[in-house]
């Protein structure tokens, strides 16, 4: 779902007996950034989640703000996703800061792969470690479903209906990459193809002379010889012909 889906998102827009749900507005207004309404499946593992907000929300709105009102565009979720990401350990590194030094306006900072104990070198102050989660937004977790789904086999179709797309050609072309890359699999999995004979080539191999009582082996083409095969074949022809008395050795 959309940022503002979410946060026009009604509890009678919820149905966890029949695990769906309605999403028809985004925000304060009565339609979706797509212009309809649309049921959708809720994940099994989000149930629970779901029930809790339910529960702890006293007016209609199932996502509001403290005050209970309605989240504005400006509401900033990416905080609640560097949040998340931190507490499942999706960083890239950690940035171990001396706040005696910083405090002192000659900030010391550090960047290391953990969170192992480390001094600052000028004061000898403890440093501070402070994870830097992984770069995301959060409209990214809608592209994030749509990698999984699709690496899974879920048809475009299926894929369109649960991101809303008024037409699946908006899906295949922003997401049509990401298809291909799932049938490069079933591609693979074809046999290996038979390796051609080095001595079959398309160029024309340079013709020697003949020895006496032998003509030019001819082609069957201006440019390609006859295969090996045929080519023995018809040595051996010409050899039987010769040692019945066709002609003399010298």
């Amino acid at each position: 779902m959309r940022k503002g889906d979410l946060f026009g998102l009604r509890k009678r827009d919820v149905d966890l007996a029949m695990g769906t749900l309605t999403i028809a507005r985004s925000y304060d207004k009565e339609t979706t950034k797509g212009g309809h309404a649309d049921i959708i499946p809720i994940a099994k593992p989000l149930v629970p989640y779901l029930r809790a907000a339910m529960a702890a929300s006293p007016g209609e709105l199932l996502f509001p703000d403290a005050q209970g009102r309605m989240r504005s565009p400006e509401a900033d979720p990416q905080k609640v996703l560097r949040h998340a990401l931190v507490r499942a350990g999706l960083v890239e590194d950690y940035e171990h800061v001396c706040r005696r030094c910083k405090a002192q306006g000659k900030p010391h900072t550090e960047r290391h792969p953990d969170t192992a104990s480390r001094t600052c070198p000028a004061c000898g102050m403890k440093l501070w470690p402070r994870a830097l989660p992984r770069p995301m937004r959060f409209h990214d977790l809608r592209h994030t479903t749509t990698t999984l789904l699709l690496r899974a086999g879920v048809p475009l179709q299926h894929v369109q209906r649960i991101l809303r797309h008024r037409d699946v050609k908006l899906t295949a072309d922003t997401y049509g990459h990401l298809e291909v890359e799932a049938l490069r699999t079933t591609v693979d999995t074809l046999p290996d193809a038979p390796i051609i004979d080095a001595e079959f080539t398309v160029h024309r191999p340079e013709v020697g002379p003949a020895p006496h009582g032998f003509a030019p082996l001819r082609t069957n083409c201006a440019t390609r010889p006859l295969p090996p095969s045929k080519a023995r074949k018809r040595r051996r022809a010409r050899t039987r012909g010769f040692l019945q008395g066709s002609a003399p050795f010298e």
